[in-house]
């Protein structure tokens, strides 16, 4: 007669082990090994029989030894293990010119954690004059790579249409359109707004101006308009200063201090060095005395603001892919998980205290 199954017990010494499923399953040890990474050289079937069976008699992996076997097997490969980056923007990330020095940290992020990982990168291009998607699933199960991460620029329902998700763990970067199906790694873009708004606060501001381009507040999600409305709230309404209405996606030079010269602002909080360049070479003595927060600052000279830690996003998504290669987490998760990462305030001319 079969015993009964084993209950997990706190106060019982002995813990369940992989020779315990061996016994009840009649699989072979290195089979229940894979089965418990959810290995997809085993079907579907015998993985889940054998993880019902593990978890019916309480059975957790110790984390230390898992980490010590993912070394060892990381040692026995022959080949380094090559995750791909693939995006639209892959050239800016050589460039030398300032409005793109977000795709170089990223990417100096990637690589630098990549390498710390004992990971190689190979970059794949989307776009017209490259492979297809279908193409490319093809190239890269061919060359052995199983890890992706995906680069800001593109929506997942158009751009990456046909790729066969099911064989590849994926990470994306950034924003790519709402409801994403992927795990993602983002600067925290409303903790940055937060910290700059609580900054502006205490400078005893009250005339604050929001002078970023639509399409760039779009690209986060509308992260920044929506804190900087929900702010507006806590001001009286004479004090609330409207947004740039404009023609265009990105609004003109002309738009700007046409905007400026109606509300008066005290300070504004922009995304880059655009309009500050604007205000100190063509501003009026009285322009020049607004305050600026830039919302995204990563080197700009002169420029107080917020550092969206762009490199440790790359590094953190190197991190999150190598943790679903280790478990074999293949195709779109039912979970997805959101990893932010927060800026920190950087002091500048721009935003001279009181």
């Amino acid at each position: 007669m079969d015993s009964p199954p084993r209950s997990p017990n706190p106060s019982d010494s002995r813990r369940p082990t992989l020779q315990d499923i061996c016994d009840r399953t009649g699989f072979a040890r290195s089979t229940v090994s894979l089965a418990m990474r959810n290995h997809p050289s085993l079907s579907a079937e015998t993985r889940e029989k054998i993880r019902a069976v593990a978890e019916e008699i309480g059975y957790r992996p110790n984390p230390l030894v898992a980490a010590l076997m993912t070394q060892l097997r990381g040692r026995r490969r022959r080949q380094v293990e090559t995750i791909a980056l693939i995006g639209r923007k892959l050239a800016k990330f050589h460039t030398v010119n300032p409005g793109v020095s977000f795709y170089r940290m990223l990417h100096a992020g990637i690589q630098r954690r990549a390498a710390e990982l004992g990971l190689a990168v190979d970059s794949f291009e989307l776009g017209p004059g490259n492979p297809s998607c279908e193409r490319l699933t093809k190239i890269l199960l061919t060359r052995g790579i199983h890890g992706l991460l995906l680069l800001p620029g593109g929506a997942l329902e158009t751009d990456y249409a046909g790729l066969a998700w099911e064989h590849f763990a994926s990470v994306e970067i950034g924003y790519h359109g709402r409801g994403s199906p992927l795990h993602q790694v983002v600067s925290d873009y409303t903790h940055d707004i937060d910290l700059a708004l609580d900054i502006v606060r205490r400078a005893g501001i009250m005339r604050l101006g929001f002078a970023v381009p639509a399409n760039r507040d779009r690209s986060i999600d509308s992260s920044w308009s929506a804190r900087f409305l929900l702010y507006q709230q806590s001001l009286p309404s004479r004090a609330r200063i409207p947004f740039i209405r404009s023609r265009h996606e990105e609004f003109t030079e002309a738009e700007f201090f046409e905007w400026v010269h109606r509300h008066h602002p005290e300070a504004i909080l922009v995304a880059g060095n655009r309009e500050y360049e604007w205000i100190r070479k063509n501003g009026s003595p009285e322009d020049r005395r607004i305050r600026v927060i830039n919302l995204v600052q990563r080197g700009e000279p002169d420029m107080a603001g917020i550092d969206p830690r762009t490199e440790e996003v790359g590094s953190a998504a190197v991190e999150l892919l190598t943790s679903l290669l280790q478990a074999n987490q293949f195709g779109l998760p039912e979970f997805p998980r959101l990893i932010s990462v927060k800026g920190k305030w950087i002091s500048g001319p721009s935003f001279e205290p009181a």
